[in-house]
Order: C-alpha cells, then sequence, then structure tokens
C-alpha cells in the first residue's frame, strides 16, 4: 500500500507542474500586450521578467533581438 501511494502522491504532484503559463514572443509583438498567441511580447527580455518556473515561452518566427 505504500508503495501506491507514493506513486499516487508523485503523479499527482507531477499533473499540478504541468500547468504552468504559456508565453508567446515574436517581432510584431509588443511589451505592454498579455504575451498570448494572438498577442504576444516583442522582446525575451520582457518574458523572462514575468515567467516562472514550469511555465514556457515560444519564441515565434523572426529575427528577435
Amino acid at each position: 500500500m505504500d508503495k501506491r501511494f507514493t506513486f499516487a502522491f508523485a503523479l499527482a504532484f507531477a499533473a499540478v507542474q504541468s500547468f504552468g503559463a504559456v508565453y508567446y514572443v515574436a517581432t510584431d509583438g509588443s511589451d505592454s500586450a498579455a504575451g498570448t498567441k494572438d498577442k504576444p511580447f516583442a522582446t525575451l527580455n520582457k518574458a523572462n521578467k514575468v515567467v516562472a518556473a514550469g511555465d514556457t515561452v515560444w519564441i515565434r518566427g523572426g529575427i528577435s533581438f
């Protein structure tokens, strides 16, 4: 029973950790935007300021500085 409890706890913990936020960066974005797919950030610096552990940042096509 102890192994099943440990497995269930680990599985629940992993599931909670998998719900991190997703942010987008694009060359046509704005740093005052929400960072969503439709309203991406303009710079990686802005994304770096808002992300937390478990979050994902997608960098869309183009040249970012």
